[in-house]
């Protein structure tokens, strides 16, 4: 998935139903993207949306997601974009387990023991549920 896929918890099923375990999603997300409201509200709104859907994406879908966005600011279509950053991995009972709260450069690493995702679908079920209420 890229980007702004991170805000439609269906598209994320595509991958879910087939079975995925490690999923990443590179992308390049702005603090202008809403501009107006997050002048009006306080400094971002995206950072929190980012921070809430990431783990909430890997919970649902019981699989390791890495969210990987962009870093500084750069100049685009004219006017300055400054990246939200917030590079993370999530997966699911853990949530977010390793993270750069920031949109400098950086690197973070898990070991994923492949174990807490089948922890996750025996504690859940959601696999299983999912396949008895789709018709």
């Amino acid at each position: 998935m890229i980007c702004w896929d991170l805000a439609f918890p269906e598209v994320w099923r595509v991958l879910f139903k087939k079975n995925a375990e490690i999923v990443a999603c590179p992308a390049f997300w702005s603090e202008e993207d809403n501009k107006f409201y997050g002048n009006k509200y306080k400094n971002s709104t995206e950072s929190p949306f980012i921070d809430a859907c990431v783990p909430a994406r890997a919970y649902e879908n019981e699989f390791c997601l890495i969210y990987c966005d962009g870093a500084g600011s750069v100049i685009q279509d004219g006017e300055k974009s400054t990246h939200v950053g917030h590079t993370q991995i999530a997966v699911p009972n853990l949530g977010v387990v390793a993270k750069l709260d920031h949109n400098r450069e950086g690197l973070i690493t898990y070991e994923l023991d492949t174990q807490l995702l089948q922890d996750a679908e025996d504690a859940y079920n959601i696999r299983k549920d999912y396949k008895q209420i789709i018709v």
